[in-house]
């Protein structure tokens, strides 16, 4: 195949971009996207769901290098990831990319 395949070229773009690349509207709308997922990760936290993957978490312990949004409590990168990824998704408030239904923010945040 000697075209290059598009989620490849997605890749070099991402992997090449820099912050001097975004433009001041880029970045406010960047930290607007922030925030609502914060937002989202937020108000599922204390949902039961939630509550029972965050006891799963803490009880399997690991490094504390990364934070469980919900609590504020330090776990392992892949607990955390789970944790806040399971927050920002249960209120099913999150960001959604309407042409293709997508909710980037959890996996790019």
């Amino acid at each position: 195949m000697s075209e290059e395949i598009i989620s490849s070229r997605l890749a070099k773009f991402s992997c090449g971009l820099r912050f001097e690349d975004l433009s001041r509207a880029h970045v406010a709308n960047i930290k607007g996207y922030i925030l609502d997922w914060l937002g989202s990760a937020h108000a599922g936290g204390e949902l039961p769901s939630v509550r029972m993957i965050r006891k799963v978490a803490g009880s399997l312990g690991g490094h504390p290098e990364s934070t469980s949004i919900p609590d504020g409590t330090k776990t392992s990168c892949l607990m955390a990831a789970l944790v806040n990824g399971a927050a920002s998704h249960v209120v099913e408030m999150d960001d959604l990319h309407r042409e293709s239904v997508l909710h980037p923010a959890c996996a790019i945040l």
